[in-house]
């Protein structure tokens, strides 16, 4: 048997424990994400590269440390509350909301930054615009991220940002 078609069938199902993990909001096991890319990764090297063959293991290396920097606690690893640090002084830190932004989003710009530089010189319109469609939500949620930087807090009433949320 070979060992492409079980490495990705892995690799779907450690994701789907990480999705339902996230969705319920009480990990199935701490570490699904992190062996779900390795398996990708796995996958990826096993079923053949397309050329150039550097380009899909540099894309999903970031993923795979932004995954393992971002693994949750093992439960009742630590205490939880709020901790508040400052010196005291009432100065507004410009550069936290773009630290938050791209805090999130890092490994993922990373990732469709490497595909489209190895890519991009391979050929069809076709694939540029298949591309250009699959960057687009990575792209997007860092620019909404760091638009929402400069928005007044509370939001004024009758923003979008004030609407009441579904329960």
């Amino acid at each position: 048997m070979r060992r492409a078609p079980l490495l990705l069938i892995l690799a779907a199902v450690s994701a789907v424990a990480h999705v339902v993990g996230v969705l319920v909001a009480a990990p199935l096991w701490r570490g699904a994400e992190v062996l779900s890319l390795a398996l990708l990764l796995g996958y990826a090297v096993a079923a053949g590269l397309p050329v150039p063959r550097w380009a899909v293991p540099a894309a999903l290396v970031p993923l795979v440390v932004d995954a393992a920097r971002t693994m949750p606690a093992e439960p009742g690893a630590g205490d939880f509350g709020w901790t508040v640090y400052g010196s005291g002084d009432s100065g507004f830190d410009v550069t936290a909301g773009f630290d938050a932004a791209f805090a999130g989003s890092w490994a993922a710009l990373v990732a469709v930054a490497v595909l489209l530089a190895a890519f991009r010189a391979r050929g069809r319109r076709r694939h540029l615009i298949a591309a250009a469609v699959a960057a687009a939500p990575v792209v997007g949620y860092t620019a909404v991220r760091v638009a929402d930087v400069g928005a007044p807090w509370p939001p004024a009433p009758g923003s979008w940002r004030s609407a009441p949320r579904p329960r």
